[in-house]
């Protein structure tokens, strides 16, 4: 808690009339608590107000809510009741994770790196002792670009396929993928990418506007044959990477997988065809994405 450095003044002996200022945390109000917000130095600022609470915290809660409100009319999106709370504190910086109902449905907008960069608080006596706090909040602008690719929902599909006897790994290979993604609400970047190893795809998934790049990786190879059938063995992997930090926000992995036909190139096929449909139902039944 804040302690309250200014005092104003004890309150006079006798009945008031009226409120009266007990204290401050500053000699005067500062010019922020009296804006709206603004920019400067890559990163926005909004003002948050709360009067007449009953505690110190609680009065910089509601200033801070207050605050996210502000954000929030900024993306342009309609938030949840009661859904924004504080997910952790260091150093003095906030993340919050905000939940927004989109038209269809509801997916969860992470907004991080929120910092409460400046607060004011005044006590009151009206008669009880009351709160008024103010909060000035930056966010990165980054991050609200960030938010804003998350609320456009928008998914770039990588992917990688080895496969040997002949088979050739098409685009439509992957379409139950592509279909979970679109019916989970998300917008699948038409043009699916085949990057060299290596490649940082949370700059790529950037680059074309992506919150989330959706990365496949399939291998499947002939194995055996055993009276007139073929088998191949294989498997693949899925990471959701999260464009704003580059971190995994999920990992799924099919297992090892076996397939039999009448020939080497179609159980390979087969093969390649199972892993990525058991695939899908894992990111079907996932949550994060």
């Amino acid at each position: 808690m804040l302690a309250l450095v200014v005092t104003l003044g004890a309150v006079a002996a006798g009945c008031s009339t009226g409120p009266a200022l007990r204290s401050a945390s500053a000699p005067e109000p500062p010019k922020w608590t009296t804006r709206s917000g603004g920019h400067k130095g890559g990163k926005r600022y909004f003002v948050g107000r709360s009067a007449g609470a009953a505690s110190s915290d609680d009065g910089y809660e509601l200033a801070t809510n207050d605050a996210l409100r502000g954000v929030v009319r900024e993306l342009g999106i309609t938030v949840q009741e009661d859904s924004s709370d504080v997910q952790r504190e260091k150093d003095g910086e906030f993340s919050y994770a905000i939940q927004i109902r989109l038209t269809t449905q509801s997916r969860p907008i992470r907004l991080a790196r929120v910092l409460r960069a400046k607060l004011y608080q005044e006590v009151w006596e009206r008669p009880a002792v009351e709160f008024d706090s103010w909060v000035l909040l930056s966010v990165p602008e980054s991050e609200l670009a960030r938010a804003r690719r998350q609320i456009a929902g928008r998914v770039l599909l990588s992917w990688s396929c080895k496969a040997d006897s002949g088979v050739d790994c098409q685009r439509s290979l992957l379409e139950p993928l592509a279909a979970v993604a679109t019916a989970g609400g998300h917008s699948l970047i038409p043009e699916a990418v085949q990057p060299p190893p290596g490649t940082d795809l949370a700059a790529l998934g950037v680059k074309r506007e992506a919150a989330y790049v959706l990365s496949v990786t399939l291998e499947a190879t002939f194995a055996e044959e055993s009276h007139g059938e073929f088998y191949a063995t294989g498997r693949g992997s899925i990471q959701v990477i999260d464009t704003g930090d580059g971190k995994a926000v999920l990992s799924l992995d099919s297992g090892p997988n076996k397939g039999g036909e009448f020939s080497r190139e179609k159980a390979v096929a087969v093969t390649l065809d199972n892993i990525v449909k058991g695939l899908a139902e894992q990111l079907r039944s996932a949550t994060g994405f």
